[in-house]
């Protein structure tokens, strides 16, 4: 599971990360964080972190955190993915 307000930075490249946990069989879902300062986030994590079979729920800034959060933990117990918009 990934969380954040911005784009790969620092680490490991992400999509050397990403095909090596498709190859190991693991789901990625992400919780993007919207923000004036990364508009593009949520495009970023779809496009390049989540795995085939993941999901992601997108915070529309900080205060929006606490609900997708909880929407993104509903989801995974449920093994469930939403519903796109």
């Amino acid at each position: 599971d990934v969380s954040a307000d911005g784009a790969e930075n620092t680490g490991e490249d992400v999509a050397e990360v990403r095909d090596r946990a498709i190859a190991a069989g693991v789901v990625i879902n992400a919780l993007p964080i919207v923000t004036p300062e990364d508009p593009g986030v949520a495009e970023f994590y779809r496009a390049q972190v989540v795995t085939p079979g993941g999901f992601t729920v997108i915070a529309e800034g900080w205060a929006d955190f606490a609900r997708a959060i909880t929407r993104k933990l509903v989801l995974e117990l449920a093994d469930a993915a939403p519903v796109p918009r």
